[in-house]
């Protein structure tokens, strides 16, 4: 089950750090113009191309199209290399497809806004409390010129970033996740990339027959949010920065309701789940590159946290996790 939430979580890439020495303020604002052009560039731009995400011995191939119309944002990721696995995202919807061990393509949708994407914007007045901004030199990635930009942690609770942006439009076309330790810890690469209004997907959509579709189990439910009961769960010791952003429910056959909560601090994310009497548990640490895991046990449930954060911040977010009393 483990290995099942940290690949959900890879999918869910978040922007990338290098420990350096305090910046001066005129560079602070100049990093601060800088992703600020970059939040609309991923909002607003046309782009498509092929990336690669590594993190520790894992590499994955992705291919990723955003067009805009009217104002209105769409978005597919595709994985290619594995399983087929496709993430669809229409303002704030996503679709996501992946095909099982039975061959069926399995459906999910879900809300979600953009941190389903691979670029999404950063909440920049969310996170300058807890992280500093630096402007760098240029650098030269895939074949275009691009300005360095490093997001730098003010404790140990977090990641830090270094972004190259591409230098016409403001995408970043590369982004490594550096721990406190300065070691890249993942990164995303383009390998190519078109931007422009004469932009179009050439990938094939990964569909499911008709014949198939009829076999198909179904997909995980979630609740409507005006039906959400209220949580059995309470977190007494948040990290500092860190918001709850999100809860669901995720109704399986054959499982019981696994209580879904997202956790942000505007750039990192942290997914907890818990599960009454699961078939598997887990206990202590398990990761997959950059992304950590924690379990534990907390009466009859397991409750599992994940993120691409250092293992500190899980260990506080699960520890202070309790059952709501009465």
């Amino acid at each position: 089950m483990i290995n099942k939430l940290i690949r959900k979580n890879l999918a869910a890439v978040v922007l990338p750090l290098l420990l350096l020495s305090t910046p001066g303020h005129a560079a602070d604002d100049e990093a601060y113009n800088w992703l600020e052009v970059m939040n609309r560039a991923v909002r607003e731009q046309n782009y498509e191309g092929h990336f690669v995400y590594q993190a520790g011995d894992s590499l994955e191939a992705m291919y990723i199209v955003h067009t805009v119309d009217g104002g209105h944002e769409h978005e597919r990721l595709l994985s290619l290399n594995g399983k087929a696995r496709e993430v669809i995202r229409e303002q704030d919807v996503v679709i996501c497809r992946i095909q099982g061990q039975d061959g069926f393509i399995k459906e999910d949708t879900r809300p979600a806004g953009r941190r389903f994407s691979p670029l999404p914007p950063i909440r920049l007045q969310k996170i300058e409390q807890h992280y500093r901004f630096k402007l760098a030199g240029k650098t030269r990635v895939t074949g275009r010129q691009a300005q360095q930009v490093y997001i730098i942690p003010k404790d140990d609770l977090r990641y830090g970033y270094s972004l190259a942006l591409d230098i016409a439009h403001g995408l970043p076309l590369r982004t490594l996740t550096v721990n406190d330790q300065g070691k890249t810890v993942s990164q995303i690469l383009f390998t190519d990339i078109h931007i422009g209004d004469d932009v179009h997907d050439p990938h094939t959509p990964i569909s499911v027959s008709n014949e198939d579709a009829g076999k198909r189990p179904p997909p995980d439910a979630e609740s409507p949010p005006r039906r959400m009961h209220p949580s059995l769960w309470q977190f007494a010791n948040v990290p500092a920065g860190f918001e709850l952003l999100m809860r669901r429910y995720r109704y399986s056959p054959g499982r019981d309701v696994v209580e879904h909560f997202i956790f942000s601090d505007g750039l990192a994310s942290i997914s907890v789940y818990a599960e009454r009497q699961p078939s598997v548990s887990f206990h202590g640490w398990s990761s997959m590159g950059s992304v950590q895991a924690y379990g534990r046990e907390i009466g009859q449930y397991q409750v599992t946290a994940v993120g691409e954060v250092p293992r500190k911040t899980l260990a506080m977010l699960l520890e202070g996790m309790k059952l709501r009393e009465g």
